[in-house]
């Protein structure tokens, strides 16, 4: 009898935790097809990318040591717990939308009612203030899926267009490859050559559009013709003349900026076009447009500082001026209208860019002038003064990757450097390169510590390691040199990562997961690298360990696929630069949000694993058999990162 009762009582257990089970998995089912809460979303991402870039703008704020290493700490606790939670929150939409974009040529799935959710918070929580161009990529490729295919949804579908195309413009900016500006190109041309712009929101991004379309970038990179870019301003100057702002519904500010950039075409297109690539445009139509230029501004009165400056540089190279008098007035500009705001505590993306557009002008200016070489470095040091100082208190907002390519350029700008001797040069990168990126400079302080510690081991205990290498035919030359193969060796570990000062805003996009796009540009900073190491005579002994850094010990790995590390001279020292990279990178307890340091024993199971394949196993041995090496390794790389904060803090905190 109870047997009998102990089964009802199992078969009643059994149906109804398989009752449960069912009503379990359709909750499930109802939860997965449920709109997400994208305002939730969207204010969460909003609210930690206010923190992160807060954090970011303070680091040049605190002027006590002791507070700085604590604050590097802290946000580095900060930065970690954001970079978890945007996983979760940006793959909470991909998960989502992920079937609907699995095959794009089939109907939607998901409702309406989702993308369109999507598409309002985006905008109105996110993109405007906040988002940088990869989340855009990625978000407007789900929103143009479900757009394009409802006529009702015009606008919001050819305003996805002209925001995926800004952001691969600004990707663009980032890989330099010209496949990635001619989808912007193609993108930004949809809106502009539309038929479908009625609506004055509609005729509004057909503006934007034009606008977008007169830069010279297009022109220079042969995706536009130059006939093409007259008609888009032909264009833009019909828009703006015919319609009231209201009618276009852009700020009246917008629509004047239309007008004005219509006016100035012509000093455009000479900047940006003739002056740059002459052979764009035939010699005699190319003066014929400067010297009308020329003649368009007889007075300077009421003209911006930076066509004021254009107009000199223009004379200079037409012979209309002497260079003393062009020296001259492009001070007088400098010091009344450039200086003073290079001075603000803090500086906006359009106060930067446009301070920063003026230095290639003065410096064109001060070289080309006949006076002492004394006056002109006179200058020019102060130039670099400022570049310096605005980009340390330049607002970190990352939604635009300009000041990436605005970096690069000043820092290796021929008419300004060549007035600087190499230690000043080699300076001027390196307070650029903290700057923009703390972290990474620390990082390469780090590894320069670690590859000091194997060289002097090496020197100490393995000096045959290095006979045959670099001219050395002896272990009594290794000891002859060794304070050059130190130096060798600690400079060539604060020079490898220099390519990613051209990158920035990719390395410091640590607030998430990088994107495929992200990583491909990653793989470039080596080869990025090769153009900071020209500035200077002695860095450029540094090529291959800039370049190499990245490649396995036996050849067959890492990157860039184009550069054969076992057939360099320098392989030895790029072998050394490549183990303590991978130990610092592995062990990192204050720069990587992305990841959970690791032991230092943790470290050495995998530098075992990889010996003989990514790492030279003559190495891995030296560490294993020498205990002092080993401890000393293990201190500087778990504990030695007050130490390079502080050193940092002593040299750039002023």
């Amino acid at each position: 009898m109870i047997n009998k009762i102990r089964k009802v009582i199992l078969l009643i257990t059994t149906i109804l935790f398989a009752c449960h089970l069912q009503v379990a998995g359709k909750e499930l089912f109802v939860s997965k097809q449920s709109i997400p809460d994208f305002k939730f979303i969207f204010d969460k991402l909003s609210q930690n990318r206010i923190i992160y870039n807060r954090y970011n703008d303070s680091i040049f704020s605190i002027h006590n040591h002791d507070e700085w290493v604590r604050f590097f700490m802290a946000r580095s606790q900060k930065n970690h717990q954001i970079y978890h939670e945007n996983v979760k929150l940006l793959n909470s939409i991909a998960d989502y939308f992920e079937t609907d974009m699995a095959d794009t040529t089939k109907e939607s799935i998901l409702p309406d009612a989702a993308y369109d959710s999507l598409n309002v918070h985006f905008f109105r929580n996110y993109a405007y203030a906040l988002t940088d161009p990869f989340i855009t990529n990625r978000i407007t490729d789900i929103l143009i899926r479900n757009f394009k295919n409802r006529q009702d949804q015009n606008y919001y579908f050819l305003r996805a267009m002209s925001w995926k195309g800004s952001s691969y413009y600004q990707i663009w900016k980032l890989n330099r490859d010209n496949e990635t500006l001619k989808k912007a190109y193609d993108c930004i041309a949809y809106v502009a050559d539309s038929a479908h712009c009625h609506t004055p929101e509609e005729l509004g991004l057909y503006g934007y559009a034009l606008q977008d379309l007169c830069l010279s970038a297009w022109t220079l990179h042969h995706i536009q013709p130059l006939k093409k870019l007259q008609e888009r301003y032909e264009k833009l100057e019909e828009l703006a003349r015919n319609h009231t702002a209201d009618q276009l519904e852009v700020p009246e500010k917008r629509r004047q900026l239309w007008i004005n950039r219509i006016k100035n075409r012509d000093l455009e297109i000479v900047r940006g076009i003739y002056l740059t690539n002459p052979e764009l445009i035939e010699k005699k139509e190319g003066d014929a447009l400067v010297k009308r230029v020329i003649r368009q501004y007889p007075d300077t009165v009421g003209l911006s500082t930076s066509t004021k400056l254009n107009l000199i540089v223009l004379k200079l190279k037409m012979g209309e001026i002497r260079t003393r008098t062009a020296l001259k007035e492009a001070v007088g500009i400098y010091e009344t209208l450039i200086k003073p705001f290079t001075r603000q505590k803090v500086l906006g993306e359009s106060a930067f860019y446009s301070l920063m557009s003026h230095y290639p002008n003065l410096a064109f200016i001060v070289d080309t002038a006949r006076v002492s070489a004394n006056y002109k470095k006179k200058y020019v040091k102060m130039f670099c003064e400022d570049i310096i100082r605005m980009f340390r208190h330049r607002k970190d907002q990352q939604n635009s990757t300009q000041y990436n390519q605005t970096l690069e350029d000043v820092s290796t700008y021929p008419r300004l450097i060549k007035y600087l001797n190499d230690e000043e040069r080699i300076g001027f990168v390196m307070e650029l390169n903290v700057a923009t990126q703390v972290t990474t400079y620390a990082h390469s302080t780090h590894v320069a510590r670690l590859a000091e510690t194997m060289m002097k081991a090496i020197i100490r205990y393995r000096r045959e390691l290095l006979v045959g290498k670099l001219g050395i035919s002896s272990k009594w030359q290794v000891r002859l040199h060794q304070r050059q193969l130190i130096h060798f060796i600690t400079r060539a570990a604060l020079w490898h990562d220099v390519g990613k000062n051209s990158i920035v805003s990719v390395v410091n996009n640590d607030y998430r997961q990088l994107c495929d796009e992200e990583r491909s540009i990653i793989r470039m900073h080596p080869r990025m690298g090769l153009k900071y190491l020209k500035i200077s005579q002695e860095l450029k002994y540094y090529y291959d360990t800039t370049l190499g850094h990245h490649k396995w010990y036996n050849g067959k790995g890492g990157y860039p696929s184009d550069f054969d590390n076992t057939k360099s001279p320098y392989r030895f020292m790029i072998d050394i630069i490549t183990l303590c990279d991978c130990m610092q990178a592995a062990t990192e307890r204050v720069g990587r949000n992305y990841k959970q340091e690791k032991s230092f024993e943790k470290v050495m199971e995998e530098l075992r694993e990889g010996a003989g394949t990514r790492y030279n196993p003559d190495l891995v041995k030296l560490i294993d058999d020498i205990p002092e090496l080993y401890k000393e390794l293990e201190r500087i790389a778990i504990y030695g990162w007050p130490d390079i904060y502080y050193e940092i803090y002593k040299h750039y905190m002023r």
